[in-house]
């Protein structure tokens, strides 16, 4: 019986925003010609329903601050708070609206630029999704209304919003009609977990912000805004920018793939389950080949993989050193305990299974959990096991070279302290105790290096490669090992 894959986490809907619980927060960079204006276009509607109006002085070289101070004055408005901010930029001075407005417990922000760029007049367009509670962001599009160079964008600028949002769509699997308008509403519910104090202080921080976005599964929308027609930013400013997008594009593929790692995108759980067919978790499922079974998942991380046992029928227990999110509505106990430091706590029956599904490998001393494995199981209860082949071809390879490139995830993760081969991991169950049964071996996951071209030429005939290679010579082309074992008469 296949597993069914389990679902992502999302954020709970905010449900409907009561009044008073709005900032609208401004970034003014050398906008004192502007700033007025600005401030005078915002509806009085939004202005009464709006607990807070702020207004970010970032590292103005003109006399912005003052005029905030004198509009403040002259008008009286009370829910209106003028900042000095920092000299980082939209990022820097993001970070610090967002933070601010969290600790004052504010449900939503929407962010507005002093220049003039995005009319105020239609901030309620983007609270009115997030005020329903049906979604945790609202984007601006200047792209959904109409073209956008009938209205004055140089098509230059056109052009180049096109492409770079072609390629995020692409590498993100959204589907937004574009990623560079700066206005935008938040629910701080939903963002308040992300770090984005990890993100850069300069334009760019509005692309990390979605990246961490997408990697949370938040819900997203847009809505139509006006294009701004007046004077553009400089050509090398843009270029610039572009420039930027491009980098943390290319840090976020290579996070996603494991081959760096970046604290800003370590988002979502790192060991998620394992869809493919040829993958170790739908291995471990083929081993356990008796359903409604006790049995105990040893490092179960967020539960996916316990998830899928009890899909079919089985009860089980997870034991991990972390309570990741959602592992206790995924397991039916959930024990924390450091496997390096301490046995697992556990005075019930013993188990038909114990799964040590990539668990060995981050142990100093692996073989005192494989010796209690044996008091934990039944006399006549499976051991599975799963670890990665460090003589895999991608690791031999580089050390060819000297190398020996340690990754966010995969085989050389960072976190592994203890290497395996197929000849050692038999060799390790033996020594405490085990007979191996079965051994099965998995090929490198080419479907995260190349997500959505599994059909493409290419990935067919290194796929095709991978398995004549597996079948013939697994020691070199085994990416992981399973093996089940029996406890020995």
């Amino acid at each position: 019986m296949a597993a069914k894959p389990p679902t992502a986490l999302t954020v709970p809907a905010l449900g409907v925003v009561p009044q008073k619980r709005i900032a609208v927060y401004v970034v003014a960079h050398n906008a004192a010609q502007s700033l007025s204006r600005v401030l005078g276009r915002i509806p009085q509607p939004v202005r009464e329903r709006v607990a807070e109006i702020l207004v970010f002085d970032a590292g103005s070289r003109d006399d912005t601050y003052l005029v905030g101070v004198g509009y403040k004055a002259v008008f009286g408005h009370e829910n209106l708070t003028i900042f000095r901010g920092s000299e980082g930029g939209l990022g820097a001075n993001s970070k610090r609206a967002l933070t601010y407005c969290r600790e004052q417990g504010y449900a939503i922000v929407v962010l507005l630029h002093a220049d003039g760029k995005y009319a105020p007049e239609v901030i309620a367009d983007l609270l009115a999704p997030l005020e329903r509670g049906e979604v945790d962001a609202v984007f601006g599009s200047r792209f959904l209304a109409s073209n956008p160079v009938r209205h004055g964008m140089p098509l230059h600028k056109y052009l180049a919003i096109r492409l770079l949002s072609a390629l995020q769509n692409r590498l993100l699997g959204l589907e937004l009609s574009e990623y560079h308008c700066g206005y935008r509403a938040y629910a701080l519910r939903a963002v308040a977990d992300l770090p984005y104090d990890t993100n850069s202080d300069g334009l760019h921080f509005d692309t990390e912000i979605i990246i961490q976005m997408k990697q949370k599964r938040l819900r997203i929308t847009e809505v139509p805004v006006p294009v701004y027609s007046g004077e553009e930013a400089d050509a090398f400013r843009g270029v610039a920018y572009a420039a930027n997008v491009l980098r943390v594009l290319g840090q976020y593929w290579l996070h996603s793939r494991g081959f760096r790692e970046y604290a800003k995108y370590a988002v979502a759980e790192k060991y998620t389950y394992k869809e493919s067919p040829t993958a170790s978790h739908q291995r471990i499922l083929q081993l356990l080949d008796r359903d409604r079974q006790h049995v105990l998942d040893v490092g179960c991380g967020a539960g996916y993989l316990a998830e899928a046992l009890a899909v079919r029928g089985n009860t089980v227990v997870g034991v991990d050193a972390r309570r990741a999110a959602g592992v206790e509505e995924r397991v039916s106990r959930f024990v924390q305990v450091d496997l390096d430091r301490e046995t697992i706590p556990w005075s019930g029956p013993p188990f038909a299974f114990v799964v040590l599904g990539d668990v060995l490998e981050h142990l100093r001393e692996p073989e005192r959990l494989l010796a209690q494995c044996q008091s934990l199981l039944a006399d006549d209860g499976r051991l599975i096991v799963s670890v990665p082949n460090v003589a895999h071809w991608s690791v031999r390879l580089p050390l060819l070279f000297g190398r020996f490139p340690y990754a966010a995830k995969g085989i050389l993760d960072r976190s592994h302290v203890r290497f395996f081969t197929l000849r050692s991991a038999r060799a390790e169950l033996d020594r405490s105790g085990f007979v191996v049964e079965r051994i099965e071996t998995t090929t490198a996951p080419l479907e995260q290096l190349f997500p959505g071209r599994q059909a493409s030429p290419l990935v067919r005939l290194l796929t095709a490669v991978q398995r004549i290679g597996n079948r013939w010579w697994p020691g070199l082309f085994a990416y992981q090992i399973v093996l089940r074992a029996r406890k020995r008469s």
